[in-house]
């Protein structure tokens, strides 16, 4: 395979738990994929081949929901977008000024606990399918997400 960029010839990989494809397309941090193929280019950089990407953000949503932690601003805003909901209407729904979401989102205000729990409660409501409970209630941990080629699913398995 040709690099779209420079045309130069690209290594094939596949992203595995020693070395995963960091995938930044998110917006958040520390989100690695394994069982993808990766394209790597010497000067342009990799370029992975993600399957059934909305499968994988749908997955990532849900991983997120249950995260025993509190959310940071960068997995708010992830959550708001992958809900399809307005900035100026989340504020309106988590009962503050758009200027305040706008400042949790890009990381100058901390998540508080309750801002925190009625946004996953705002979005897991949103969500097909999915029990509230199950999101406020702890969720897991230590986990990766990893594409099954076979079944041609995401899914989260443990680390």
């Amino acid at each position: 395979m040709k690099c779209p960029e420079c045309g130069r010839k690209m290594a094939t990989r596949t992203a595995t738990k020693v070395k995963p494809y960091v995938y930044r397309g998110s917006g958040l941090d520390g989100v690695l994929l394994v069982g993808i193929k990766v394209h790597e280019c010497g000067s342009c950089g990799p370029a992975p081949e993600i399957p059934q990407i909305r499968e994988l953000h749908k997955v990532l949503t849900h991983w997120i929901l249950e995260k025993p932690k509190k959310l940071t601003g960068k997995e708010l805003r992830y959550l708001r977008k992958h809900a399809g909901i307005a900035a100026v209407r989340f504020a309106e729904q988590l009962g503050i000024r758009p200027e305040h979401l706008s400042r949790v989102e890009n990381g100058h205000r901390e998540v508080s606990n309750q801002l925190d729990k009625l946004a996953r409660v705002i979005v897991a409501l949103g969500i097909e399918n999915k029990d509230v409970r199950d999101v406020l209630s702890g969720g897991r941990r230590n986990r990766v997400l990893r594409y099954s080629s076979s079944r041609n699913v995401w899914e989260i398995k443990a680390a």
